[in-house]
């Protein structure tokens, strides 16, 4: 096993930035995904009572209340959030959306999953789950650990993100009561976290502010091969 596989599996996550690799497709993922049309831009919450997508075309009084239920449960410490995604799953009132199908690819591809496989030594099977998220000012992802059958990938496609604005992903203790661990997005920098022997407890701390370079990550969920 690397070195890379047997850290991975002690502690149940890697990080590593893989620009040298495939710099050029996540560069065309991240412009394609700016690029990309509110209106393919979904909100997906969840609170104490449901999770749902509520497209762009929702009223915005409807979006403004959901979102202050997702926020009260947040300062409950119940598990919750609140932010944008791009899903290659065909919604109603959703416009579709090219970088959707471009990421898709791109996690599917034989290269990409190779290189997962040497990074944490499993066999690589299909994706279970995917999708691009977006977090702007406001967006959260409270306390969770991520269910599965093998690994799944948070692949950031940001540049010049500000950590002073939030957003960071902090890894938590079994307790989830002390930070062991800080990732800031960076342009082509892979999280990879086992979804299957080991919990790994962590959350995206709220954004504070709009920038330019939106706080964009490609996710995804592996299955054995």
């Amino acid at each position: 096993m690397s070195i890379d596989s047997i850290t991975f599996n002690d502690k149940g996550y890697l990080t590593k930035n893989i620009q040298s690799q495939f710099a050029s497709r996540i560069h065309e993922i991240m412009q394609s995904s700016q690029d990309s049309s509110e209106e393919s831009w979904t909100y997906i919450y969840k609170n104490s009572l449901e999770q749902k997508d509520l497209s762009f075309l929702t009223p915005a009084n409807e979006i403004e209340k959901s979102f202050k239920s997702c926020f009260a449960d947040f300062c409950d410490n119940k598990f919750s959030f609140f932010f944008r995604r791009l899903s290659n799953e065909v919604k109603e009132n959703v416009a579709s959306s090219e970088a959707s199908i471009i990421a898709y690819n791109f996690c599917n591809s034989e290269e990409f999953k190779e290189l997962i496989a040497n990074l944490t030594g499993r066999r690589i099977g299909k994706t279970d789950l995917f999708y691009i998220n977006r977090f702007d000012k406001g967006h959260f992802l409270n306390t969770h650990t991520d269910s599965g059958n093998n690994v799944g990938v948070a692949l950031n496609i940001t540049q010049n993100w500000d950590p002073n604005f939030g957003g960071l992903t902090h890894i938590l203790d079994q307790d989830r009561k002390k930070v062991v661990d800080t990732l800031t997005p960076g342009f082509a920098e892979l999280f990879l976290f086992d979804t299957s022997e080991k919990q790994v407890p962590h959350f995206v701390s709220m954004v504070t502010a709009n920038q330019k370079s939106r706080r964009m990550s490609v996710i995804a969920r592996y299955g054995k091969a």
